[in-house]
């Protein structure tokens, strides 16, 4: 084969190896978190300060052409999530936001009466079709609103915290339940595809990229290991299910991973420290994407059955390509693919959802042109 040529199919072969064919029916979600302490605005901020707090950002929304969001005053934590139908649920701790951009959610607000906040969240959800391709535009949006949002309440702009959500939900399983049609992904990170569209992002930010696996636990797998003698106990279950999912994720070169089967949602930190913290509804997780060593937190009731088990793998520094996460994705895939005859799972029938977060943090700067 002549060097040309050669070359060119070792490009060729390099971009392939960085693309992955994800069904056409995944589904794709971008939301801002932008967070202050109440303290930053004033010691004793009250409901009357609240609503019209809510109303100035409101407006601020409708003049930048955003459609839909959020004002939250309960100290809860927030988290949103693609939804057929559009649905807020509130729980001891958490807001729950299910939605669909393709639909018109509006502007809402949960505010807690005559109770002492700690933090106000504002949340601006993504809106319309072509929500990766088009994030760049909404994150710029977002940065100008934030900007003038603050000098309009006279606060400076460095004490808002900025998150940048987005996911690519799919199943798996897809091309079995005969949706054989696929669109193509690169998996590059926030920051890399900001930058490649004119976008700068500040040099002190955060980001951190994870897969979240939904895994069925079949009937028939559950009714195994069941002791009727002890009543409802499942630690065998749990045991062979972990063994089995720590195997296959290190057959994948996956290091870093938390088993989560307690009933309880996962929530992963932003920030590269190893923790893991539990309360009556969340798991908040931490890992440090430096660290070489492994590192696999199996957490279960033994004495709950759960529907679904969660995976929580989180990239290492290793896998932070430059120009893409595919490679990394595509061993999840494997791995999971694997586990398919050891979890009894029907792939033309169970419900396997990958969900793909990449999340981006950072402060404004005071001035914007020096970022």
């Amino acid at each position: 084969m002549p060097i040309l040529n050669r070359r060119h199919s070792s490009r060729y072969k390099k971009s392939q190896s960085q693309k992955l064919y994800l069904p056409s029916n995944s589904r794709e979600n971008q939301y801002f978190l932008l967070e202050i302490p109440t303290s930053a605005i004033s010691n004793d901020i009250n409901n009357v300060g609240l609503i019209e707090l809510k109303n100035r950002f409101f407006q601020c929304c409708k003049e930048y052409g955003i459609r839909n969001g959020l004002f939250v005053a309960n100290n809860k934590l927030v988290k949103v999530r693609y939804g057929e139908e559009n649905n807020v649920l509130m729980t001891d701790m958490q807001c729950l936001v299910s939605y669909s951009p393709t639909q018109y959610f509006g502007f809402h607000s949960y505010i807690e009466p005559d109770t002492k906040v700690s933090k106000i969240v504002f949340v601006v959800l993504a809106s319309g079709n072509d929500i990766r391709s088009q994030a760049v535009n909404l994150h710029s949006k977002v940065t100008a609103l934030l900007a003038d949002f603050a000098s309009d309440i006279d606060v400076a702009v460095e004490l808002f915290k900025l998150r940048d959500f987005q996911h690519i939900t799919y199943d798996l399983f897809a091309p079995e339940k005969g949706h054989k049609q696929t669109v193509t992904h690169g998996f590059r990170s926030v920051v890399t595809r900001y930058n490649q569209q004119g976008l700068i992002i500040p040099k002190v930010h955060k980001s951190n990229h994870f897969v979240v696996v939904k895994m069925p636990i079949n009937i028939e797998l559950a009714n195994k290991f069941e002791n009727s003698q002890l009543g409802f106990e499942y630690s065998s279950l749990y045991n062979q299910l972990s063994n089995s999912i720590k195997n296959a994720l290190e057959a994948q070169s996956l290091n870093h991973a938390a088993i989560v089967a307690n009933g309880k949602q996962p929530f992963i930190s932003i920030n590269d420290e190893e923790f893991e913290l539990e309360s009556d509804e969340i798991v908040k997780l931490g890992f440090d994407s430096n660290v070489k060593d492994h590192r696999y937190l199996c957490l279960f009731d033994s004495k709950m059955l759960v529907d679904y088990i969660q995976i929580v793998i989180s990239a290492k520094s290793d896998d932070d390509f430059q120009s893409s996460y595919a490679p990394f994705v595509k061993r999840v895939h494997n791995a999971i693919s694997s586990l398919t005859e050891a979890l009894h799972i029907e792939p033309s029938r169970d419900v396997i959802t990958c969900r793909f977060f990449q999340h981006l943090r950072y402060s404004l700067p005071t001035d914007l042109t020096n970022l």
